[in-house]
């Protein structure tokens, strides 16, 4: 692949580019690779929460948002998919936080969010079956 090139403006009679490396087939095959592995992983963490909890804590905690914000009703699909927010949300303020602290996000951290986003992802797919 041919690289790319950014240019930005300086100053007024200033302009600099900038090179972006090109993306080689190495690349791509050993991002695929990592991403593969990671995928059977978070699979099977998503399965293993489908089997242990189903989605009925999610359904709860989805309709008890719904209440507290006067929300129409729901079905528990969407009272699901609400409750995984709220965890998500939990998790993101534990990443920002780790940031404003001058710290790295936990890997764990970044893996329980993957892990809720399938969950949603999964049951609008309809793959996700308690």
């Amino acid at each position: 692949m041919k690289p790319h090139r950014h240019t930005t403006t300086g100053d007024k009679d200033q302009r600099r580019a900038t090179e972006i490396p090109a993306v080689t087939n190495g690349d791509i095959a050993l991002l695929e690779q990592w991403w593969l592995d990671h995928a059977r992983t978070e699979a099977s963490a998503t399965i293993a929460k489908m089997c242990e909890y189903g989605s009925g804590d999610l359904v709860a905690v989805g309709q008890q948002v719904r209440q507290l914000a006067n929300r129409n009703p729901m079905v528990d699909a969407d009272a699901m998919e609400l409750g995984c927010l709220f965890y998500l949300i939990g998790k993101m303020e534990r990443a920002i936080s780790a940031h404003k602290r001058g710290d790295l996000p936990s890997d764990d951290t970044w893996f329980d969010i993957a892990v809720y986003a399938k969950m949603v992802l999964a049951k609008r797919a309809g793959v996700w079956t308690t």
